[in-house]
């Protein structure tokens, strides 16, 4: 069997292990639970483990590489689904949303409810860079 994946919480290995289940392939996750039990052993034993079959490791990158974005346009054609957000200047998906806390402010004294504005400021956190939407 070879590592297809590893993982500092088992959750995520656990939903991984799931969407491979899916699509017939057979899988075996590792180091659950010593890392579940002390996550300091994480780094030691070098994280949760997602082990595949040699003849099922490529299929089962193809799975864990699919968009899902573009699974659920295939799905439902005629929903409305919108695409996460991503930074436009290195396309990460590990973003922060930060709304105008003025206006904020300006609405909880108004009428005592408070407020934000659509427009937000996103913040990338892999690249730092900052936009409008």
């Amino acid at each position: 069997m070879k590592i297809l994946k590893t993982y500092l919480y088992s959750s995520l290995a656990h939903l991984d292990f799931a969407k491979l289940s899916d699509e017939g392939i057979e899988a075996l996750i590792k180091d659950e639970n010593l890392v579940s039990i002390n996550p300091i052993y994480a780094q030691a034993v070098g994280g949760i483990k997602l082990l595949v079959k040699d003849e099922d490791y490529t299929k089962a990158l193809a799975v864990l590489s699919c968009n899902e974005y573009e699974l659920l346009k295939n799905e439902y054609p005629d929903e409305e689904i919108s695409e996460q957000i991503k930074c436009s200047n290195c396309g990460s998906i590990n973003i922060f949303q930060k709304g105008s806390w003025i206006v904020g402010i300006f609405f909880l004294i108004l009428a005592f409810i408070p407020f934000t504005t659509k427009k937000s400021t996103y913040i990338c956190l892999d690249c730092s860079h900052q936009w409008k939407e």
